[in-house]
């Protein structure tokens, strides 16, 4: 008990103001970057944005989630990338969306013949948006394909951020649920699953469910109508399609429990190079670099034997397009929407998720480690190197042990590296400063220079 006092006296006798909020600024510049979005809801600052393109800044995350011996690999998930750079310009044309149907029939029918164990489409069809001979070659793939292997579009929703033009009592009905608007997208046929596309603000969460108006319900209440509904709860894209690959991937306790409790966890991220991906050009002509070659006339018939298509065998075959209306900043750079949702399907069917710890227990956290830190600042004052030496090597070790416990074995996400950090590095500056000021010689005329003692420094206790 006597050792215990002596260190809290130990601690305690440092505290100046001028320490205190070296502290302050250390837990909070990390937590709040890390919190953006929690905060900016907290304080209704900012319209809910689930799909917009906002990510953390804190760059550790990616190497932090990633370090534990298991690390991330596609494993089940292989991806089919519309890209300018690889398929027909008539293709990737992003405002002509009606020429890209008859190609995608062909793609759908094509991948079918490798016999992958899901597909997912990550683009919704709008009903009005083609004439029906446009659309038709795609609605009788999606039917042909559909009932033999199970497959999944996107649904057409908006949130928020997206229906700033109405009235805003609805708009606020929207940010209190959390919900978005469905509308219709063509009518494929009962067996056509359907997922949503809408991502959380900050994307390293996996989103699992929203909240769900039909567009019809919602354009027809009123505020106070629609505060009374409770908005029907829908899979996205990503669990819609983790059902149908292993249902018993969602039901294990953990995310039971998250989906449940609405509750996004976080994962780690697979770049884009570590992903398989294809050409769908490549695919349906059934040769490498086809970009050139006309799809409709003078491709072959595609071989199921061949080692691409053999490839997608019992695999999530999911088939995007990199657009610029649909680039996303992660942490692992900007991206395609489609690689985010192939992250998360991946992150979902190989349990590679993170529960959110309480905020409340890593501020805790965090001042339980800065009181380490003081302690050696306060024991050292006269010697800052062994203070910095002695505080980095035990917050080392203290964070190794909280990040096997916490990540590894009970499989949380927690903020406590950067805070620890920016406070030793705070505390060894302040003290080479004080000792800066001690050797510094008076100018004649002016006043001594305050020391720790001085109106400058004052002592949390005098406060």
């Amino acid at each position: 008990m006597g050792t215990i006092l002596q260190v809290a006296r130990s601690v305690t006798s440092g505290l100046t103001l001028r320490n205190v909020l070296i502290y302050l600024v250390s837990l909070g510049i990390p937590f709040s970057l890390d919190h953006a979005d929690s905060i900016a809801e907290f304080f209704d600052l900012t319209p809910r944005c689930p799909e917009s393109a906002v990510s953390s800044s804190v760059l550790l995350y990616q190497w932090v989630v990633t370090l534990g011996p298991r690390k991330p690999r596609a494993h089940f998930v292989r991806l089919i990338l519309i890209d300018a750079h690889t398929e027909p310009q008539d293709i990737t044309s992003e405002t002509s969306p009606c020429a890209q149907r008859d190609f995608m029939a062909s793609l759908l029918t094509t991948v079918a013949l490798g016999d992958p164990a899901v597909i997912v489409i990550d683009k919704f069809y709008p009903p009005d948006n083609c004439t029906p001979d446009q659309s038709a070659k795609l609605m009788a793939a999606v039917d042909e394909v559909s009932g033999r292997l199970p497959l999944v579009l996107l649904r057409y929703e908006q949130s928020e951020a997206q229906l700033q033009a109405i009235d805003p009592e609805k708009l606020r009905v929207l940010h209190k649920k959390s919900a978005v608007v469905s509308y219709k997208t063509l009518a494929f046929g009962g067996d056509v699953k359907y997922g949503l596309k809408t991502l959380n603000l900050d994307e390293r969460k996996i989103p699992l469910e929203w909240p769900v108006f039909p567009a019809d319900l919602f354009e027809r209440l009123n505020a106070p109508e629609l505060v009374k509904i409770t908005p029907e709860r829908q899979d996205t894209v990503a669990v819609a399609a983790a059902r149908l690959y292993d249902p018993g991937a969602l039901m294990q306790g953990t995310i039971r429990s998250l989906i449940h409790n609405n509750v996004h966890p976080y994962t780690s991220f697979l770049r884009m190079s570590e992903i398989p991906t294809y050409s769908p050009i490549d695919l349906i002509c059934g040769r490498d670099h086809a970009r050139d070659v006309d799809w409709r006339t003078q491709c072959a018939t595609p071989n199921p034997q061949s080692a691409s298509l053999k490839e997608l065998r019992n695999r999530v075959v999911v088939i995007g397009q990199n657009a610029s209306s649909d680039i996303h900043a992660t942490v692992i750079g900007r991206i395609p929407g489609v690689v985010l949702q192939a992250n998360y399907i991946e992150s979902l069917l190989d349990d590679r998720y993170l529960k959110p710890a309480n905020v409340f227990l890593e501020v805790a956290i965090s001042i339980s480690w800065f009181a380490v830190v003081e302690y050696f600042f306060a024991l050292y004052e006269k010697r800052p190197v062994r203070a910095l030496i002695l505080s980095s090597a035990s917050l080392v070790v203290l964070w190794l042990l909280t990040y096997d416990i916490a990540v590894l074995q009970m499989g949380y996400y927690i903020v406590l590296w950067p805070p620890s950090a920016l406070a030793i590095i705070g505390r060894f500056g302040s003290l080479k400063l004080d000792a800066y000021r001690r050797k510094k010689p008076n100018v004649p005329g002016e006043p001594p220079q305050p020391t720790n003692a001085g109106a400058s420094n004052l002592r949390v206790s005098s406060l």
